[in-house]
């Protein structure tokens, strides 16, 4: 179960059709937020937990710097979309 009381993996749902599996395996999903796509998942970075990840590494669509992520800043992931969708966030610094 994700951390916090997220609800990236409701109860009952696990597998691959689980969005907190995808958020363990988000290689090349889109990230989004309500202002459009940022750019595309590089990968998940594991430290505190071996089943959950702390942070998520993409690239900026514009410009290519990578982007580091708290995991707790991610507001949703859309497997069928192949996205991850980040809460407003108001400072994306480069990783």
């Amino acid at each position: 179960m994700a951390p916090n009381g997220s609800a990236l993996d409701p109860p009952g749902e696990t597998g691959a059709f689980a969005p907190g599996y995808w958020l363990r395996h988000p290689e090349g999903f889109a990230v989004v937020t309500s202002s459009g796509r940022l750019g595309y998942v590089e990968e998940a970075i594991f430290g505190s937990r071996i089943d959950w990840p702390d942070f998520i590494v993409f690239r900026r669509s514009a410009g290519g710097e990578r982007v580091l992520v708290p995991t707790s800043q991610i507001e949703d992931v859309r497997p069928e979309l192949e996205e991850i969708r980040l809460r407003a966030l108001d400072d994306l610094g480069a990783a």
